[in-house]
Formats: C-alpha cells, sequence, structure tokens
C-alpha cells in the first residue's frame, strides 16, 4: 500500500539525532507531518477495515519498523518493545487524529502540548 511506504519513508527520512531516543524524539515529529500534511490519506490508515487485507498488514507491518528499530537500540527487552511502540503510537495517532479535526479549542499551543507529550513518553522509556 503506498501510503503505508510513503509513512515509512517520511519517518526515516526524518529519524535524525544521536541517540535512539533523539531519533524516536524525530520520528514522532515525522508522524505528525506526515499526518497533518495528508490527513485523507493518513485517514485511510485507520479505517475499520485497513488492516483486514493482508498485503495491507504487512505493509504495516514495514511501516512500523524504523520504530521498532529504534526501540531494540534503547537496550529494551524485546518484550516492551511492542507494548511501547503501541503505546507511542496510540499518543501520537490520538493527537493528530484531534489535531486534524480541529478539536484542541483550549487555548495553549498545539505544537507545545505534543512536545510535551512526546517527550513526556520517551522519558518514561528505559
Amino acid at each position: 500500500m503506498s501510503i503505508l511506504a510513503d509513512l515509512e519513508a517520511s519517518l526515516r527520512a526524518g529519524m535524525r539525532g544521536a541517540t535512539p531516543k533523539a531519533r524516536l524524539h524525530a520520528l514522532g515529529h515525522a508522524y505528525r507531518a506526515f499526518a497533518t500534511t495528508h490527513p485523507q490519506r493518513y485517514a485511510l490508515l485507520y479505517r475499520q477495515d485497513a488492516m483486514v487485507d493482508p498485503q495491507v498488514a504487512a505493509a504495516a507491518a514495514v511501516a512500523a519498523e524504523p520504530m521498532f528499530e529504534q526501540l531494540k537500540a534503547c537496550g529494551l527487552e524485546e518484550r516492551r518493545v511492542l507494548p511501547l511502540a503501541r503505546m507511542l503510537t496510540a499518543f501520537m495517532h490520538g493527537f493528530v487524529s484531534m489535531e486534524i479535526a480541529r478539536a484542541f479549542r483550549f487555548g495553549g499551543s498545539i505544537d507545545e502540548a505534543f512536545e510535551d507529550g512526546l517527550s513526556t513518553i520517551l522519558t518514561a522509556i528505559g
């Protein structure tokens, strides 16, 4: 699925930093940029039936590899990689979905809110 291939390419291109945590931080910002730049394409990734197709599911696994690679590079035990990847993805997806829907209406900086949330999660990682 080209959307997932494009997402993976965006994540890899955006991953900069000297440490795995720095690269995960950059990955978070690359994910957000992809979603907010391509909101209609991004929405297709999380349709209820999106992962029913085996080819789409396989492409999703490939798109997730940059995050898995960096979590493993943090020295996490293998058993913690998937749960932490799910948590990080849930935060990023929830945040950008609300941002795309213009659901943040209480003022304050949306950029700062994303940064604070992402940093908080990454601080908790190993």
